[in-house]
C-alpha cells in the first residue's frame, strides 16, 4: 500500500483478498523480480551512520576550500559532527525500520534527548520502544509521517524508554484515537501530544484516569466536530493548551461542570465558526486566557477590508472583528497570537458598542431599550451600553456642534526610514478626524 501516490486495487485480484489497504485504492503488486530494486528497512546503527557521514562529506566539500583559504585545513578535517555526541539524532527520509542488535543504539547515540525519525519505514511499536529502551535520556520522540501500525488489542508496550517520554510527534501517521488511547498506558510521563493530518473523525469518551499529565494536545487537520472534542478532551486534569486548526467545528456548546479546568489557549483557526453565541461560550473556560479564531466565517473580512500592521508581529494580519472576540470575551491576553495593548479591552468595548449602537439606530432602535432579541445575540451588551453610554453620547453631541477645524486634530509626520531616498526636510502636517 502506498503512503501518498493512487494504487491500482484494495489488495486483491479476482476477487482474492491478499492484503488489505487502509485507505483503498492505493493498493499494488509487483513482480518478484522487482523486490531487488526495493529499499529494506535497515537498522537505527546503520540509518544514523549513513545519514551523518552523507552530511559530513557534504559539510566537508563545502567548507574547505574556505579554511583552505584561511590557512586552517585542520579545522575542515574536525568539523566532522559526531552522532554519539549529539543530543538531537535527525534521520528522517532514511531507511530505518528497526532497532538493530542488542546496544547498537546505545553505543551509536548514547546522548539523544530529541530523536526524529519522520518519514521513514519504521511501523511497528515494538521497534520503536526498542529503540527508546537504549536511550535513557529520550524526551521528545518525532514519527510524523511514520506508517504506524496499530497494538494488539489489550497490549501494553513495556518500555522503560517511552515510560519517561515527554514529547510525542504522530502527525501523519494515521493514527487512530483508539491507538493513541492504548498507548497511553506506555507513555505516563507524557506532557504533549501531536495529533495532526490522521484523518481522525471522531473520538472516544474519555476514560477517567487517562492521560494525566497531559499538557500540551494538537489534533489540526481533521475531521472533527466540537462534540467529538468535548467528550473525549474536557475532562483531561493537566490539558492547558488545545490546537483544533483546520477541523470540522461548526460550533461551540457550553461545557459540563468540571470540564477544562486547566485550559489556557485554544487555537480554532479554519473551521466553520458561524455564530458568536460560540465565543460567548468561552468565557465559561475558566483560566482561558489565549484565543486563535483566524479564517472562520465570523472573523473573515468582507472583501475590500483590507489588512492592519501588527506592531508586535511585525507583519500585515487580519484584525477584521478583533474587537468583537475581546468584548464578548473579557480576560483574555492574547487574540489571534497578538497579545492586547494597554487599555485594548476598554477600547475593544467601546467599539464593539459602537458597531451595534449604529445597528440599532439603522432599524430605528433605541440603545437604552434594545429588543429581546437583540440582547439574547449580544449578551453583554447591555452592562458595555451602561458603562459606555454617557461618553458617547457626550462624544456625539461634540460632534453634531462642532465645525470641522474643532473635531480634527493636527498631526506631524516624520519619516524616521534609514534608506528612504527622498526626506522632506520639514515636517508634513495633516488633519485627521477625531
Amino acid at each position: 500500500e502506498w503512503d501518498s501516490k493512487p494504487g491500482k486495487n484494495n489488495g486483491d485480484v479476482d476477487g482474492v483478498q491478499f492484503f488489505e489497504c487502509q485507505v483503498p485504492g492505493q493498493g499494488s503488486f509487483f513482480e518478484l523480480k522487482m523486490v531487488e530494486k526495493l529499499t529494506l528497512p535497515c537498522s537505527y546503527r546503520e540509518a544514523v551512520l549513513r545519514q551523518y557521514e552523507e552530511g559530513n562529506e557534504m559539510r566537508k566539500e563545502v567548507r574547505t576550500h574556505a579554511d583552505f583559504m584561511m590557512g586552517d585545513m585542520e579545522a575542515a578535517e574536525h568539523r566532522s559532527i559526531r552522532p554519539e555526541e549529539l543530543d538531537t539524532i535527525d534521520v528522517e527520509d532514511s531507511a530505518f525500520g528497526r532497532a538493530g542488535e542488542d546496544g547498537e543504539v546505545a553505543a551509536t547515540t548514547p546522548a539523544a534527548k530529541k530523536l526524529y525519525l519522520e518519514n521513514t519505514l519504521v511501523s511497528r511499536w515494538e521497534e520503536v520502544a526498542a529503540v527508546a529502551d537504549q536511550l535513557p535520556n529520550l524526551q521528545l520522540l518525532s514519527l510524523r509521517f511514520c506508517r504506524m501500525l496499530p497494538l494488539s488489542p489489550g497490549q501494553v508496550l513495556a518500555s522503560a524508554g517511552l515510560s519517561n517520554l515527554q514529547e510525542l510527534i504522530l502527525s501523519g501517521t494515521r493514527t487512530s484515537w483508539a491507538d493513541l488511547v492504548q498507548l497511553d498506558r506506555s507513555l505516563p510521563a507524557l506532557h504533549s501530544v501531536h495529533m495532526g493530518k490522521n484523518n481522525l473523525t471522531h473520538l472516544q469518551e474519555y476514560t477517567h484516569g487517562g492521560f494525566q499529565k497531559l499538557e500540551v494536545l494538537s489534533i489540526d487537520h481533521n475531521q472533527l466536530e466540537w462534540v467529538h472534542i468535548q467528550g473525549a478532551i474536557a475532562k483531561m486534569p493537566r490539558l492547558q493548551t488545545l490546537v483544533l486548526d483546520q477541523n470540522a467545528i461548526t460550533h461551540i456548546t457550553p461545557p459540563s461542570e468540571g470540564d477544562w479546568t486547566a485550559l489556557k489557549s485554544i487555537s480554532l483557526n479554519g473551521n466553520q465558526i458561524s455564530c458568536w453565541t460560540s465565543v460567548d461560550t468561552l468565557q465559561c473556560m475558566p483560566r482561558l486566557s489565549e484565543v486563535a479564531l483566524k479564517e472562520n466565517p465570523i472573523t473573515t473580512p468582507p472583501e475590500g477590508v483590507e489588512l492592519e500592521a501588527d506592531t508586535q508581529l511585525g507583519v500585515l494580519v487580519n484584525k477584521y472583528r478583533r474587537h468583537w472576540v475581546i468584548a464578548r470575551a473579557p480576560g483574555l491576553c492574547k487574540v489571534n497570537q497578538s497579545g492586547l495593548v494597554n487599555n485594548e479591552q476598554m477600547w475593544a468595548e467601546r467599539l464593539y458598542v459602537i458597531d451595534l449602537m449604529n445597528e440599532l439606530r439603522a432599524s430605528n432602535l433605541n440603545p437604552d431599550h434594545p429588543p429581546s432579541a437583540f440582547t439574547q445575540l449580544h449578551p453583554r451588551f447591555g452592562v458595555l451600553w451602561a458603562e459606555h453610554a454617557e461618553s458617547l453620547k457626550q462624544s456625539q453631541n461634540l460632534r453634531a456642534d462642532s465645525t470641522l477645524k474643532s473635531n480634527t486634530n493636527k498631526v506631524s509626520f516624520v519619516c524616521n526610514t534609514p534608506l528612504a531616498t527622498k526626506i522632506p526636510k520639514r515636517p508634513v502636517e495633516k488633519r485627521l478626524s477625531q
